[in-house]
């Protein structure tokens, strides 16, 4: 039997004949300009056709999982889960390892040898290089910031888990146009809490809507509270909105204007006594024992665009939304969009006044509705109809015939008597 010879260009070409056919998890070598072999594994879907262009992802694991093996990278993160469901994995994943920290090998090294990967990776595989994105745990979370910061060209998204970065780099990271989904538990670290919110804050006062995702540590006693990653990596939302980025149209999108209701009184109409304002910039709404609140009306210049805000609800089974059609002087209805807490109902969409039934939510999506904390939702209507994220699962779909009358208008209430919602971060853009 042939073997490879001692040349580096031979042991290249020995190991690609050897490995580029194989599918799942695949142990390969990587030669860096040193000469020195690192090992390393890719994961690569079983049913990828031969001349598709896939989208990729990059995994930088945590501390623990450095080394030399090339497969200890698999068994913390995006490695079990995508063992879990592996038939059905859209992604080509890379998979390097970080040398031990004893040895004389920097994390810039670290990151030559991962471009130069990713290049590999894009003629091995046929990689769409406006599809690569990042996501790393602890160690790797912190790594996930760093590369996409010394290489804002590569990526088209991040999902850092569990990291702990200074916020400046944050910053320099979101500014790239780079989307990114941050997730971490509460009281994992000193920046896991308050310092990530008021960072989130600055963010959306610069122009940007990422996402960040913080779980309630508190849940159990025995909950780990750096353990972000076991959720995260089981989350389909999150593969979901991966395989919807792409570099090249990131760049070309424009930013968020805030539309505050104490900072952008001209966009709102609000209610009183109903609606009101407290500390932080939170609206409130409360409905009386016999009636629910007035809606508070907000009045949206665009036809097309992206609306992102947060709620809450304090009381009740959730909120609503209307949507309205034309011009709203001529009163020709709205879409009364529901979103309540699963056990009270279904979430739903209905044409007014006609009562005409229009499409209810993803089951999965409403059982993502948090019933006392801050959910996240992001609302978008453009020439391919209108979708709603809750929390970053995709709750409604509506289709560009059902949506070409609505004029941009919407207001906000509650479904029912007696409810309460709090609602902030309003953040709003156009598109084209």
């Amino acid at each position: 039997m042939l073997q490879p010879a001692s040349s580096t260009w031979f042991s290249k070409k020995w190991e690609r004949f050897q490995n580029s056919g194989k599918r799942g998890f695949v142990k390969r070598e990587f030669t860096d300009d040193q000469g020195v072999t690192h090992n390393y594994v890719v994961y690569v879907p079983f049913d990828l056709p031969p001349e598709s262009k896939p989208p990729l992802i990059l995994f930088l694991h945590g501390a623990g999982e450095r080394g030399t093996d090339g497969t200890k990278s698999l068994v913390a993160g995006i490695g079990p889960a995508i063992w879990e469901t592996k038939r059905n994995f859209p992604f080509v994943v890379l998979f390097p390892q970080e040398p031990p920290a004893n040895t004389a090998y920097s994390q810039k090294a670290f990151f030559q040898n991962v471009d130069q990967m990713l290049d590999f990776m894009i003629e091995e595989y046929h990689i769409d290089p406006d599809r690569i994105s990042v996501t790393g745990i602890s160690r790797g979370g912190d790594q996930s910031w760093s590369i996409v910061d010394a290489h804002p060209e590569r990526f088209a998204a991040t999902v850092p888990i569990s990291a702990s970065c200074e916020p400046e780099l944050m910053k320099r990271v979101v500014q790239t146009q780079t989307p990114v989904w941050n997730v971490y538990v509460r009281g994992d670290n000193t920046r896991s809490g308050q310092q990530y919110r008021k960072l989130f804050q600055d963010l959306l006062e610069m122009g940007f809507s990422p996402h960040f995702t913080e779980l309630n540590g508190n849940l159990s006693e025995e909950w780990w509270k750096h353990d972000a990653w076991n959720f995260t990596n089981r989350c389909p939302a999150v593969f979901r909105w991966l395989l919807a980025q792409n570099r090249t149209e990131n760049l070309n999108q424009t930013k968020f204007q805030t539309v505050f209701p104490e900072t952008s009184p001209e966009h709102w109409q609000l209610p009183s006594p109903a609606w009101n304002l407290s500390g932080g910039g939170i609206l409130n709404s409360a409905g009386t024992a016999s009636a629910t609140e007035a809606d508070a009306l907000f009045r949206n210049p665009y036809r097309n665009y992206e609306l992102h805000f947060e709620f809450k609800i304090q009381r009740g089974s959730g909120c609503c939304l209307k949507f309205y059609k034309a011009d709203q002087n001529d009163d020709p209805g709205f879409f009364k969009m529901k979103i309540v807490l699963p056990q009270t109902g279904s979430s739903s969409v209905i044409d007014e006044p006609g009562e005409q039934w229009l499409t209810d939510s993803d089951n999965l999506a409403q059982h993502a509705l948090l019933p006392d904390d801050w959910n996240d939702l992001r609302i978008k209507v453009d020439y391919s109809g209108m979708k709603v994220l809750l929390n970053g699962w995709e709750l409604f779909s509506l289709s560009p015939v059902q949506t070409q009358e609505l004029n941009g208008t919407l207001s906000l209430g509650l479904p029912e008597a007696a409810g309460s919602v709090e609602w902030r971060y309003f953040r709003i853009r156009e598109l084209e």
